[in-house]
């Protein structure tokens, strides 16, 4: 009966243990992830609303002004238009918007393969010794009980 040992076993469902937690760890990210690509997207929402008004804004005035001296016209300190830089701003955010969704879908991606991977090939192995540990279980059963059977007769 020393023969066998539950060892492999064990360490199979400890690998596999193992595996869960790093897919869980893999999980919390692509929700981190999920979180600030919609923080940066609603960012970008609220600033595009903000630019519309603001031109709009400026458009009145500019239409309500006859000499063209609108505040629409009239250089910042560093010589670009308010309009110009707020789309500048706009066009960056745009940008960091669709890196930050290409991101998650990355992480969702990783998420997804790992957790396929993780029930496959974890649980086969898990069975495989389950299976061989039950067999070695049968065949030293088997063999004790033909011990006592030759030594009762």
């Amino acid at each position: 009966m020393e023969a066998i040992s539950e060892v492999r076993v064990a360490n199979t469902m400890n690998m596999f243990a193992s595996s869960l937690r790093q897919l869980w760890e893999k999980q919390d990210e692509e929700q981190r992830q999920r979180l600030k690509a919609d923080f940066v997207s609603k960012d970008f929402e609220k600033r595009l609303r903000t630019h519309r008004m603001e031109r709009g804004r400026m458009e009145l005035e500019h239409d309500g002004k006859s000499d063209k001296t609108s505040l629409s016209m009239v250089p910042t300190e560093n010589g670009v238009l308010p309009l110009d830089d707020l789309k500048v701003d706009l066009d960056s955010m745009r940008k960091r918007v669709a890196d930050e969704r290409i991101k998650h879908k990355d992480a969702v991606k990783l998420v997804h393969d790992a957790a396929s991977s993780s029930l496959q090939g974890g649980l086969v192995p898990i069975f495989k010794a389950l299976e061989n540990f039950t067999s070695e279980a049968l065949k030293a059963h088997e063999h004790v009980r033909l011990q006592n059977t030759g030594q009762s007769s």
